[in-house]
């Protein structure tokens, strides 16, 4: 059971996104009135338009969540790409800002929209960075569950 969820909405991505399937299909509409659409060409708009839906679906939202072993984080709404990490790895917390999926001079950073961001160091001294809109209640949240685990030891 989660002590803590929530779901960070990527209004931007999602803003670009579909503005670059937009595009792509009036470009091929375009093109089709014109008479200038191949076969080689629809396949080239497929193509495109597929990889821009699939990142729409998977970069659209990321969830974090804590609960008394783990912080998980997963994007999308279905859980496609993700990690978890052990509380009892996680050894001190530092607030940043940052954005994207990337890696950064910090770490990796896992975000979808905002400027907030977890640093994460584990005990094993990997480091990554979580994006969060609400960075008090999930510090709290990892803070109190590895309290709860180191208690339980």
């Amino acid at each position: 059971m989660s002590s803590y969820q929530h779901t960070q909405t990527g209004y931007v991505i999602i803003i670009a996104l579909l503005t670059g399937i937009l595009i792509d299909l009036a470009v091929a509409y375009w093109a089709f009135a014109a008479g200038a659409l191949t076969a080689p060409s629809i396949a080239i708009v497929s193509f495109v338009v597929a990889v821009l839906f699939l990142s729409l679906l998977i970069f659209s939202t990321l969830t974090v969540a804590v609960d008394t072993a783990y912080l998980r984080i997963s994007f999308g709404p279905v859980y496609l790409i993700g990690r978890k990490w052990l509380l009892a790895e996680i050894a001190k917390n530092s607030w940043w800002y940052g954005w994207g999926i990337h890696l950064t001079p910090h770490g990796i950073l896992y975000n979808v929209s905002g400027f907030d961001a977890a640093e994460i160091r584990t005990a094993k001294g990997r480091v990554f960075r979580v994006g969060t809109d609400e960075p008090e209640q999930l510090a709290q949240a990892i803070n109190a569950a590895i309290s709860g685990a180191s208690q339980s030891r």
